[in-house]
């Protein structure tokens, strides 16, 4: 996996885990589908909440990260994956158009179907870094480019909710 350089904030994972609570860091940390992990961990299909998707002008950040220009628009998606109706993730992803018209044309119409269902069944794609931070609010959140190794990229980004902090400290895990 290629590192991400830290910056606006974010960190590569392994600088900053040890400050993340000991029964989230398996799950700040894992690089296979987060969506397939949980998915196992509850014992039963996560289900996607659409929160916002459309065409937007994303964050400054996301649009660095992605090689947008200031102004351009893309793809952006937001969920919330809960377990019996509660959220545990919510999920932000920016697909810029270039992406979409190559390789990532089959997660613009994703519908209620996580977006790792399909990302981490595309052999060609691979995962570049994984860098972490906290919000104001204490939630973790982690993000990666995803793409093929010489085209363009997209940005997921998850923040893991009290809830799912709350299962994994309690006698479930």
């Amino acid at each position: 996996m290629t590192q991400l350089r830290p910056c606006l904030g974010w960190h590569p994972f392994r600088s900053l885990q040890y400050r993340v609570p000991a029964e989230l860091r398996p799950w700040l940390g894992l690089t296979g589908s987060l969506t397939a992990g949980l998915s196992h961990l509850a014992g039963c299909p996560l289900h996607v909440e659409i929160i916002a998707q459309g065409w937007f002008k994303p964050h400054a950040d996301e649009a660095l990260w992605v090689g947008l220009h200031r102004g351009e628009w893309a793809w952006v998606r937001e969920v919330r994956l809960c377990v019996h109706g509660i959220p545990w993730i919510e999920a932000r992803s920016v697909l810029p158009r270039r992406a979409l018209v190559t390789w990532a044309r089959p997660l613009y119409r994703l519908g209620n179907q996580p977006l790792g269902a399909l990302l981490f069944r595309m052999p060609h794609i691979v995962r570049q870094g994984l860098l972490i931070r906290q919000d104001p609010s204490g939630c973790w959140r982690r993000f990666s480019l995803f793409g093929p190794p010489e085209g363009p990229q997209i940005r997921v980004q998850e923040t893991y909710l009290p809830d799912l902090l709350h299962y994994l400290s309690s006698e479930h895990t």
